[in-house]
């Protein structure tokens, strides 16, 4: 689907800046539609203020959880989201939140924790029980990077997602880093979990790397200046 590739292919910045913004503004038309509907409408601040307090904390944990690996980190997110959504409600409503308040919000930090899970495990399952984006199985594991030629990687849990336009999905046991010293000169590094095939390369702009078939892949920060002022790409078009 478009809109996925195109949110996946944005900065955590601006994830967060998206994600917390549709899901405040979707909340507060539902609350003031739901309450007018029931009677009693609802003002602008309280159909607001819901979502910032009880949702848009939960989906920055849930945007920056998906960025870590260690347990113990995850967890201190959590204990950070929820104490987020506490103070908002203590500042907005300028009282201190009542003991339901604290319990309300676990059902919230249970689907977030179990969304991380989900997407934890799909990281880490045995590679030939994944399935390529194409809709078949990946033809081989641990295979030799100059053997074939990709588009782009991406590092997933314990091995490298390798794309080909056109064809399965590949997969190797190996760290990005690794496979990327491997594939020599064939993969430039463009993001911290991104590296990418500089033929496959339409134009590059301010944060993505925009491949011939439109697919975008995010360019990191520490990785522009090599890319860019480093002509590490050379792209058929470029836009900076």
């Amino acid at each position: 689907m478009w809109f996925t590739k195109f949110y996946l292919g944005l900065s955590l910045r601006n994830r967060l800046f998206l994600g917390i913004g549709a899901a405040v503004v979707l909340n507060a038309i539902y609350c003031l539609i739901y309450r007018y509907a029931s009677g009693n409408p609802a003002t602008l601040f309280e159909a607001f203020s819901w979502g910032i307090i009880n949702i848009a904390p939960w989906v920055a944990a849930f945007e920056i959880g998906r960025c870590l690996r260690r347990f113990s980190i995850v967890a201190v997110l959590f204990l950070v989201a929820g104490t987020a959504s506490i103070a908002l409600e203590a500042v907005l409503y300028i009282e201190w939140p009542a003991t339901f308040d604290f319990v309300r919000r676990i059902p919230a930090a249970l689907l977030v924790a179990i969304a991380l899970g989900v997407l934890a495990y799909d990281r880490t399952r045995p590679a030939m029980k994944r399935v390529g984006s194409f809709g078949a199985a990946p033809e081989s594991l641990n295979p030799d990077p100059s053997n074939y030629g990709c588009d782009w990687a991406t590092s997933a849990g314990n091995y490298v997602e390798v794309h080909c336009i056109g064809k399965p999905l590949k997969l190797e046991r190996s760290s990005l880093a690794q496979f990327i010293s491997s594939a020599g000169p064939r993969l430039v590094r463009v993001h911290r979990r991104f590296a990418v095939c500089p033929q496959s390369v339409s134009r590059i702009e301010r944060t993505n790397i925009v491949l011939v078939d439109g697919t975008r892949i995010p360019l990191g920060n520490r990785y522009r200046a090599q890319v860019i002022d480093g002509n590490s790409l050379v792209p058929s078009s470029q836009s900076t």
